[in-house]
C-alpha cells in the first residue's frame, strides 16, 4: 500500500513537472506564431480547462476512469490539440481579435481539461492532502528550473515529445495491467516524431511576411529565451527572434576596407556633430552596427546582446561572410541585458547606441511587456545621461515598415521618450526626426531617431530627414502632442510600468477584458448554482485563487530587472515561490491555524514587497549568485504563507473538487487583471490590487 502511494505521490509531481513545461512551450510557440499579445491572452483562458476538469469529475462516465487512463487521455489530446494548432490556418486577421483567441482557446484547452480531471481526483479523493501539496509543489519547481534549458536543448516540438515521453514510461513501468495501451501511446508518439508532423507550418506565421517574404529558413536555434531563426532571403541572411524583430547580418567581403566610408552618409547615427570614440551599443545583433561605428573611427566598442544564439551564429556559421566583426580587438562582445550592464558599469561613453533594438517578445505568457521595454523608461534614460561623457550622445532608433500603423507608432515611441527627456529637464538636449528609407531589398522604411546631447549641439541636418523636435523651436511633436494625448495610452514609461508598446486607452481595452473574464466566471456561477455552493465560499476561494496567481506575477515582473536577467526572474522567482508553496501546503495540514491571522500576514508582507523591492534598486549587487540568494530568501515568505489558507480550508471541504475548480477560476480570472494593472498603473498598484482581493478573502472566511 505505501509503496502504491508512493508511486502516486510520484506521478503528481511528475504530471506537475510536465504541465508546467507544456505552458511554457507552448506560449513560446504562440508567441512565434501568433505574437506576444496573443500568448498572453490565450494561456489563461485554456488553464481555466483546470478548473472545467476538476468540476467535473463526478460526471458519469468520467468518474470511473482511474488516474493513470486520464494521463494516457492527456497525452494523446495533447497530441492532436497541437497538430491542429501548427498545422491549420486557425487565426484569422478579418476576423475580430476576440473571434480569433476564442478560437485558438477552444481547440487548446482539452489537454487541460484532461489534467482538470486527475488533479481534481488527486485532490478530493487523496487522505493525505500534505503529500499532494508538497509533491505537487516539488514538481512545479522542476518545471520552473528546467523548462527553459529543455526548450534550448529541444526545442519545438522535441520539449513536448520529452515531457510525454516521460509520462508514458512511467506509466509503463508501474501500471502493467494497461502496458498494451501505453506501448501503443509510445508507438503512436514516436510515428508522430519521426514524420515530424508538429513541425510548425510557416505558411501561417505572419510574423515573416514583411521582412522575409519568399525566404527559406536554414538555421533554427533555441536559447532558453527564444526561438532564434536565420532566413535567406536573396542574397541577405536576417536573424528573427521568435518569428519577429528581425536584424540583418552585415555583410563585409573585404575587412581590409573597413574604414573607406564618407561621414556624411552616416546621417542614421550622429558623427556628423563629432567624434565618437568609445561606443556602447545596446543590441548589437547582426553587427549593422558595429561595423558602422568602426567606419566612422570609433576605437572602443562595448556590443551588448542579450542573445546568445546570436553571438553564437555571428562567431561561428557566419563569421567569414560577417568579416569576423564580432572578433574584431576594437571590438567586446558582452552576453548581457542592457540594463543590468549599465548600472554595473563604470565607463563612460562618447555615443550610446540603441537602433531597433526590440525583441517583440517576452519570457512568459503571463508578462505583459516585452524584454527590451526596461530600455527605453525615464529610469534608463538617466542612467544613459550619467554614463556619458562630457560631449557624449544618446541615440535610439525605430524603424518600422511604412505599411499599416507602423508611422503612428513610431512617433508615439518617440512622443514617449520626449516626455521622459522633459520630465528629466532635459527636452532641451534632445532632437527628434523621421526620415523615410528603402534598405537594399527594397523594403520600405520610417527611421525615426531620437538624440540626446550632453553638451551644445553643433552640426548639420540632412534634408531628408523632417525634424519633430528641435530646442528652442516648434514641431510636429509639439504641435501634435495634445492631440496624441486625447486618442492614445502615451503614458510616461517608468521602471513600474514600462508599457512601451502599449498605446491603446484602457477605456477601449476593458470591454474586452470583461469578455474574458465572463468567459471564466460563467462556469463559477453554473457551479453556484448546481454544487449548492456558499457564495461566501465562492468569493473566498476565487480570491485566494486570485491573489495567489497575481503575487506570482507581480513579483516576477516588479524584480526582473534587479536580477539582471529574463531568466533569472522565471527561475529564481517561480521556483521560490513554488517550492515553498508546497512547503506551506504540507505544513497547514499538520498545524493548527487561525486563517485570518495568517491572511493577515499575507497582507502585510506583500504591502511589505513594494518597500523590499523598490529598496532593491537602491544597492548594487555586483555577484549574481548573491542576488539570486537574496530574492529567492525574500520570496520564501510570501510563497509559504500564500498556500497556507487555501490547504487548510480545503482539507475540511466535502466538495473539493468544487472548491479546487474555484481557485483554478481565480488564478485565471487573476492573471488577466493583474496584467491590466501592470499594464496602465504599473507594479506597485499591483501589489495594492493584491492586498486588496486578500482583505476581500478575510472578510468573508
Amino acid at each position: 500500500m505505501k509503496k502504491a502511494l508512493d508511486k502516486n505521490y510520484l506521478l503528481v509531481s511528475l504530471v506537475s513537472f510536465s504541465f508546467l513545461v507544456f505552458e511554457f512551450l507552448l506560449s513560446k510557440e504562440l508567441m512565434f506564431l501568433y505574437g506576444m499579445e496573443v500568448s498572453f491572452w490565450v494561456i489563461p483562458l485554456i488553464m481555466g480547462g483546470f478548473s472545467l476538469g476538476s468540476a467535473m469529475i463526478k460526471v458519469k462516465p468520467l468518474n470511473k476512469i482511474s488516474l493513470e487512463e486520464f494521463i494516457l487521455s492527456y497525452v494523446i489530446i495533447t497530441v492532436f490539440s497541437l497538430l491542429l494548432l501548427v498545422k491549420l490556418p486557425i487565426y484569422e486577421f478579418h476576423k475580430s481579435y476576440f473571434y480569433n483567441v476564442f478560437k485558438l482557446m477552444l481547440i487548446l484547452i482539452w489537454p487541460f481539461i484532461t489534467l482538470g480531471l486527475y488533479f481534481g481526483r488527486v485532490y478530493s479523493e487523496d487522505k493525505n492532502l500534505g503529500k499532494v501539496f508538497l509533491y505537487n509543489g516539488l514538481g512545479l519547481t522542476l518545471g520552473a528550473l528546467y523548462c527553459g534549458k529543455i526548450y534550448k536543448f529541444l526545442g519545438w516540438p522535441g520539449g513536448i515529445f520529452f515531457i510525454v515521453f516521460l509520462l508514458l514510461i512511467f506509466l509503463v513501468l508501474f501500471d502493467r495491467r494497461r502496458w498494451v495501451f501505453y506501448i501503443s501511446g509510445v508507438l503512436f508518439l514516436m510515428l508522430v516524431y519521426k514524420l515530424d508532423l508538429l513541425k510548425t507550418n510557416l505558411s501561417y506565421k505572419f510574423g515573416f511576411s514583411f521582412f522575409a517574404k519568399d525566404g527559406e529558413i536554414i538555421i533554427t536555434r533555441y536559447s532558453e529565451l527564444v526561438r532564434t531563426d536565420v532566413v535567406k532571403v536573396g542574397k541577405i541572411y536576417r536573424i528573427f527572434n521568435d518569428g519577429g524583430s528581425p536584424t540583418r547580418i552585415v555583410r563585409i567581403s573585404h575587412p581590409s576596407k573597413l574604414y573607406e566610408i564618407d561621414k556624411n552618409e552616416l546621417q542614421e547615427i550622429p558623427f556628423c556633430f563629432g567624434e565618437f570614440p568609445r561606443v556602447l551599443i545596446i543590441g548589437s545583433g547582426g553587427g549593422n552596427d558595429v561595423y558602422l561605428c568602426l567606419m566612422a573611427g570609433a576605437e572602443n566598442i562595448k556590443a551588448i546582446e542579450l542573445n546568445p544564439v546570436i553571438i553564437q551564429l555571428m562567431k561561428n556559421e557566419f563569421r567569414d561572410y560577417s568579416g569576423n566583426i564580432y572578433f574584431h580587438p576594437k571590438v567586446e562582445i558582452i552576453n548581457k541585458e542592457g540594463r543590468d550592464y549599465i548600472r554595473q558599469t563604470k565607463e563612460k561613453f562618447d555615443l550610446i547606441l540603441l537602433k531597433g533594438t526590440d525583441t517583440n517578445t517576452s519570457f512568459s505568457s503571463f508578462y505583459p511587456f516585452t524584454l527590451e521595454a526596461y530600455l527605453y523608461t525615464k529610469e534608463a534614460l538617466k542612467q544613459y545621461w550619467d554614463i556619458l561623457s562630457d560631449n557624449g550622445c544618446l541615440v535610439i532608433m525605430r524603424s518600422i515598415p511604412i505599411s499599416g500603423s507602423g508611422e503612428k507608432r513610431g512617433f508615439l515611441q518617440m512622443l514617449q521618450l520626449y516626455m521622459s527627456a522633459k520630465s528629466l529637464n532635459l527636452k532641451d538636449n534632445c532632437i527628434i526626426m523621421k526620415r523615410n528609407v528603402a534598405t537594399e531589398d527594397n523594403l520600405e522604411l520610417i527611421r525615426y531617431t531620437f538624440f540626446l546631447f550632453k553638451n551644445k549641439m553643433e552640426g548639420e541636418f540632412n534634408v531628408n530627414d523632417e525634424i519633430l523636435y528641435l530646442p528652442e523651436r516648434v514641431f510636429k511633436i509639439e504641435e501634435m502632442r495634445d492631440e496624441y494625448l486625447k486618442r492614445y495610452n502615451v503614458n510616461l514609461l517608468r521602471d513600474d510600468c514600462p508599457a512601451v508598446y502599449n498605446f491603446e486607452k484602457w477605456q477601449k481595452k476593458l470591454p474586452y477584458i470583461l469578455k474574458l473574464i465572463c468567459i471564466v466566471v460563467f462556469p463559477a456561477i453554473i457551479l453556484l448554482i448546481l454544487g449548492k455552493v456558499n457564495f461566501r465560499k465562492v468569493v473566498f476561494y476565487l480570491s485566494l485563487g486570485i491573489g495567489y496567481i497575481a503575487l506570482e506575477l507581480n513579483l516576477m515582473g516588479k524584480l526582473l530587472l534587479f536580477l539582471g536577467h529574463p531568466v533569472y526572474s522565471l527561475q529564481i522567482i517561480l521556483s521560490s515561490f513554488l517550492l515553498f508553496g508546497g512547503c506551506g501546503g504540507y505544513w497547514a495540514l499538520h498545524h493548527k491555524i487561525n486563517l485570518k491571522k495568517y491572511i493577515f500576514l499575507l497582507v502585510f508582507f506583500n504591502i511589505l514587497s513594494i518597500f523590499t523591492c523598490n529598496w532593491l534598486y537602491t544597492i548594487n549587487i555586483p555577484s549574481q549568485i548573491l542576488k539570486n540568494i537574496l530574492v529567492f530568501s525574500l520570496i520564501a515568505p510570501l510563497g509559504f504563507f500564500s498556500v497556507v489558507p487555501f490547504s487548510q480550508s480545503l482539507s475540511k471541504e466535502e466538495k473539493r473538487y468544487i472548491m479546487y475548480a474555484l481557485d483554478g477560476m481565480g488564478t485565471v480570472v487573476g492573471t488577466i487583471l493583474i496584467g491590466f494593472i501592470q499594464t496602465y498603473l504599473g507594479f506597485s498598484s499591483g501589489f495594492i490590487f493584491i492586498g486588496f482581493i486578500y482583505f476581500l478573502a478575510i472578510l468573508v472566511v
